[in-house]
C-alpha cells in the first residue's frame, strides 16, 4: 500500500476568518477567488509525526488506498458521504496552495502553523 506523501496546505478555520474579514469592503477582492492555505505544507504523516513529537505518544496510522476512496467516492449514497470521500481524495492528491497573492491583496495579522496551532491546544488541556 502506497503511503501519501503528497504536501498540502490547510487552513485554520480562524485563519479563514481572518481573511473573511479583511474581505469586507474591500473592492481588491471583489469578485475574486483567492486560494487559502497555511503557512507551510506538509503531507498528512508528517502533521501525525509532528503531533506524535509533541505529545510524545504514537498514534495509530490506517492508510487507505486511493482506489479505495475513488470507490467509497463514486458508492456515496448522500451528499455528506460524497462530500467526505471527495475530502479524502483531495488531501491523498495534495496542493499546495500558494497564499502569496491572497496576502497581498488581504493582509492578516499571521497565520498559524500546525505546530503552533496544537503546541498551544497542549498548553490548553
Amino acid at each position: 500500500m502506497a503511503t501519501v506523501t503528497t504536501r498540502s496546505v490547510g487552513s485554520r478555520f480562524e485563519d479563514v476568518a481572518q481573511f473573511a474579514a479583511g474581505s469586507l469592503d474591500n473592492d481588491r477582492v471583489k469578485n475574486v477567488t483567492l486560494r487559502l492555505g497555511g503557512p507551510e505544507a506538509l503531507s498528512p504523516l508528517e502533521v501525525v509525526h509532528a503531533i506524535e513529537a509533541q505529545t510524545g505518544k504514537p498514534f495509530a496510522v490506517q492508510q487507505v488506498p486511493e482506489e479505495a476512496l475513488r470507490a467509497q467516492y463514486d458508492g456515496a449514497t448522500d451528499s455528506l458521504q460524497r462530500s467526505f470521500a471527495a475530502l479524502l481524495l483531495y488531501c491523498a492528491s495534495g496542493d499546495v496552495i500558494d497564499t502569496t497573492e491572497a496576502l497581498r491583496l488581504i493582509p492578516v495579522e499571521r497565520l498559524e502553523s500546525v505546530r503552533d496551532h496544537f503546541a498551544a491546544a497542549l498548553v490548553a488541556r
